[in-house]
């Protein structure tokens, strides 16, 4: 995460998140034909990454708790 001052007092937040997602699979073989190759739910798959990138990028804005032990 990265935070910026402006010079009018505003403070600007940056983050940024990546992943990855398997949406499809082929299978190649030696000969180069392919064979087979499917894809079980793509709108799901696709649905899963964004939650987590938009996750990832804005738990700073989640509260959060820290027991401390005195």
């Amino acid at each position: 995460m990265k935070m910026y001052d402006t010079q009018s007092g505003a403070t600007i937040w940056s983050s940024s998140a990546t992943d990855r997602q398997t949406l499809a699979a082929v299978s190649v073989s030696k000969t180069g034909g392919v064979r087979g190759g499917g894809s079980s739910d793509v709108g799901g798959a696709k649905s899963a990454l964004v939650r987590n990138l938009v996750d990832r990028t804005t738990t700073d804005f989640r509260p959060t708790w820290i027991r401390v032990q005195e």
